[in-house]
């Protein structure tokens, strides 16, 4: 089979970040699929929601992946699922550590922060005509800023450093295996997504509103809405409409 993530690769010393170099490539030609933008250092990482993503030089995977998915809109939440998962599938082959998938797709091991995926989707006429995934994910960095609540990276939960270079290797074929999927078998990327899905059939808090409540993670529905066993039955929510506390 033809190799899709990581048949190109851009990979740099610095870049303010990934993602906009990545924004860059696609508007000055059209770069093949796959095509992966690394650096060692990002001056200007972004997370969810414009927050910062901060990482320390050479010590972790900083990259974006150039993908051209052509699926429905409707569809868009499987490429969190794709991303998120094979996250998880390239930690455990790498380390044998069990990790899973906070809903949406930050990836943590038991409570604690691993990775962090931030998806930028070009939409046309309801399709998703590219996608640009970032994936910061901690590996060999030890101590964090103490403002951030609850990270972890590889060599914390391990004690053994990894090599990057064989980490990211790993990572763009866990990828490339569920990128596949997400074209060919998308009902079993799901599945997938709920066997690592964090918390699930757990009594988990969360903020619902203004007000804290607790109930039984389910799973999520077609659209990626999370659903929530509640004293009145099952529930869907979407992210502007819940927050999970960890």
């Amino acid at each position: 089979m033809k190799r899709i993530v990581g048949a190109k690769l851009y990979h740099f010393e610095e870049l303010d970040s990934t993602n906009d170099y990545a924004f860059v490539l696609l508007a000055k030609n059209k770069p093949i699929e796959g095509t992966v933008v690394m650096a060692d250092h990002q001056v200007q990482g972004k997370g969810q929601y414009g927050r910062k993503w901060a990482a320390e030089p050479k010590l972790n995977l900083t990259l974006s992946v150039i993908l051209y998915p052509n699926i429905c809109v409707d569809q868009q939440f499987d490429l969190n699922i794709m991303a998120s998962i094979a996250v998880c599938a390239a930690i455990h082959q790498s380390t044998q550590i069990k990790a899973h998938v906070k809903w949406p797709n930050d990836v943590y091991i038991q409570d604690r922060k691993i990775c962090g995926i931030l998806i930028k989707n070009n939409i046309m006429a309801k399709s998703i005509h590219q996608s640009i995934i970032g994936i910061g994910l901690n590996v060999n960095q030890k101590e964090f800023d103490p403002m951030i609540p609850n990270p972890t990276s590889i060599i914390n939960e391990s004690a053994n450093p990894v090599s990057l270079e064989d980490l990211r290797d790993v990572l763009c074929l866990c990828l490339d295996k569920y990128y596949v999927m997400l074209k060919e078998a998308p009902e079993l990327l799901r599945q997938e997504y709920h066997n690592c899905l964090w918390r699930r059939n757990q009594m988990t808090s969360y903020i619902l509103g203004d007000l804290r409540e607790s109930g039984i993670i389910r799973g999520i529905d077609n659209e990626g809405k999370i659903i929530i066993e509640q004293c009145e039955g099952l529930n869907a929510y979407n992210l502007a409409e819940i927050k999970l506390i960890v």
